[in-house]
């Protein structure tokens, strides 16, 4: 009897065991019976493909309206250089309009760079994009270099 009886035990331990997994298993979703066709699969990566388009379109804005503030920023700065060296007189006044010049062709460059940005689209707009950016560090460089020369030329001069 107790041979009869171990076996029954461990068949009882068993299907206990089966339906506490049978619980465990309800929380996987039922699997539809429908088989996914090459359309699904297309639908899906358009859906996708719209949304990566809207989320890129929408840093892409961002980062021009951030490239237009850097701009106009440099525009400021170009001006009030500008109208400190308006005052200036002769040689020196000739000099100053001579690198204000340069300046302004640097900056239209750079303008005419950051409208191709903001038109670009796609992998044309990553390469307008490092252009402007290179455009506007040469206009930057240039503006710092200009400055820094008009205050020391500035101070020498009250010296």
């Amino acid at each position: 009897m107790t041979r009869l009886f171990i076996p029954l035990a461990l068949v009882a331990l068993v299907a206990g065991c089966s339906e506490t997994d049978s619980e465990v298993t309800t929380n996987v979703p039922p699997t539809t019976d429908a088989p996914v066709t090459s359309s699904d699969v297309r639908e899906e990566i358009n859906e996708a493909a719209e949304k990566i388009g809207e989320f890129a379109s929408e840093k892409k804005e961002e980062y021009a309206l951030q490239l237009d503030k850097q701009m106009q920023d440099l525009d400021k700065k170009l001006a009030a250089l500008k109208e400190k060296t308006a005052e200036l007189k002769d040689d020196a006044k000739v000099k100053w309009d001579e690198k204000m010049s340069a300046l302004e062709t640097k900056r239209q460059t750079a303008a005419q760079k950051l409208a191709a940005v903001k038109n670009a689209s796609g992998d044309a707009w990553a390469e307008m994009k490092s252009g402007f950016v290179a455009a506007l560090d040469e206009l930057s460089k240039a503006y710092e270099d200009a400055s820094a020369e008009f205050q020391e030329s500035s101070s020498n001069e009250d010296a």
